[in-house]
């Protein structure tokens, strides 16, 4: 009797702890999902959002806490905190810039699912979000970190998982997830020295995408990673011909193949910001080939057309930090290419636009190595529009702040233990030049 007694109550206190946990995962889910993306796109609501992520965040911590629930249950927890992490800084989509936070969260969610994955090496659903998680990883390792070859590690890791699943009934799914994943393991190859690599990748996840698409279709998310895998590869060829290894007319067909991939993928998305958004963004790569092969008229073309489109989608979001990025990117070619076109006036204003944006960036991330790097780069080429125009004092001033931030770069990317690149070789001989 006494045993039948003590297996009741610990069968009503499993309920009840599985019952609690139910509540606050509700709850947290209802944060980070519903609320979160209702306030999302409403003006003035910063503060409530950053609310909402850490009353989320708590909650979180709880459930984390849980034990004895089901796979089910701590596989949607993990999940949550992959949420919280593109909500709080993962370079997904729009989010609140809290870098560090982010990262935190992104390992706990990585964790949890590395051994949800142990002890149920066959659930797909759970292979799926650690696939997830691990691609989330890359991208954040890649852009917020600058950290190539952790970057590189996180994204193959993902291609991996997906492969295994990707039969049966879910093989359209995991397949078109383990392309993608092998293009976001693709992309940092090019920053690592290893152009000729990334490019044989994205040649081969392009052709695996390509027979893909001919068998099951081509669906806007078909169509998506079509054009992604394109304008990846017009930008690593082009970066291998600025080089002298590749060819700029290859990577400019490229470009072209994958701007009328997203023409195409506009009339069938229901996300059309999103497409218009990547689509700027091939614009702007496509105006870089241009400007390496001297058709400097069609360049700007391209960048006033990719200006256009970040420019209103900036207005819908004005806190996409994103977006301020592309932006910045979009404006420091822009500046150059003017210079070299002879609109001098034009140029230097657009180009303080484009500084002013990235120290606008770094001061809200100070120490981050890539938003260093991006100063350093876009101080250069501002230099030498400051060149170009005959301002000699402002040239010598922007050289000198290019090479004292390199410098803060390789020292930052040193202290997180990431693969660096070697000084702009051209300062030395540019401060020589001007100063």
């Amino acid at each position: 009797m006494l045993l039948t007694d003590a297996w009741r109550t610990a069968e009503r206190e499993r309920d009840a702890a599985e019952q609690r946990f139910t509540q606050v995962r509700e709850l947290s889910n209802f944060l980070l999902f519903d609320l979160y993306d209702q306030l999302e796109d409403v003006p003035g609501t910063t503060r409530s959002l950053n609310e909402i992520a850490d009353r989320a965040r708590i909650y979180l911590d709880t459930l984390a806490r849980s034990e004895g629930t089901s796979p089910e249950l701590r596989l949607e927890a993990a999940l949550a905190y992959k949420r919280l992490a593109d909500v709080l800084g993962t370079p997904l989509a729009a989010n609140l810039g809290r870098r560090e936070e982010a990262g935190e969260a992104l390992e706990l969610s990585v964790s949890q699912l590395r051994a949800l994955h142990r002890e149920h090496p066959d659930n797909p659903d759970i292979a799926k979000g650690l696939g997830e998680a691990l691609y989330s990883k890359a991208v954040f390792a890649f852009i917020a970190l600058d950290d190539n070859e952790a970057a590189h590690d996180a994204a193959s890791e993902a291609a991996t998982i997906y492969r295994r699943f990707a039969s049966g009934a879910r093989e359209q799914e995991f397949a078109l997830a383990a392309i993608d994943a092998e293009v976001e393991a693709a992309l940092p190859l090019a920053w690592m020295g290893r152009e000729t690599d990334a490019v044989a990748a994205l040649k081969r996840a392009l052709a695996t995408l390509e027979a893909h698409l001919d068998e099951f279709g081509r669906d806007a998310k078909g169509l998506g990673l079509l054009a992604r895998t394109e304008s990846a590869l017009a930008e690593t060829i082009t970066r291998m011909a600025d080089a002298g290894e590749g060819d700029y007319e290859e990577g400019l067909g490229y470009a072209d193949r994958a701007i009328a991939t997203y023409d195409r993928l506009a009339e069938v998305s229901d996300k059309p910001d999103a497409v218009r958004r990547s689509q700027a963004i091939s614009l702007f790569k496509r105006s870089l080939a241009l400007y390496s092969m001297e058709r400097d008229k069609p360049a700007l073309a391209d960048l006033d057309r990719a200006d256009a489109i970040i420019g209103e989608l900036r207005k819908k979001d004005a806190g996409d930090k994103g977006l301020v990025g592309t932006h910045a990117a979009i404006l420091e070619q822009k500046a150059i290419t003017l210079a070299y076109l002879g609109r001098h006036s034009r140029a230097g204003e657009t180009a303080k636009r484009s500084t002013e944006a990235k120290r606008a960036r770094l001061r809200a991330e100070p120490g981050n190595p890539g938003l260093i790097r991006d100063l350093a780069s876009n101080l250069a080429i501002v230099a030498e529009v400051a060149e170009l125009g005959q301002r000699k004092r402002e040239a010598c001033a922007l050289y000198r702040e290019s090479e004292r931030r390199m410098r803060e770069f390789q020292r930052a990317s040193e202290a997180v233990g990431s693969t660096t690149e070697p000084m702009i070789e051209a300062l030395p001989e540019s401060i020589a030049r001007v100063c």
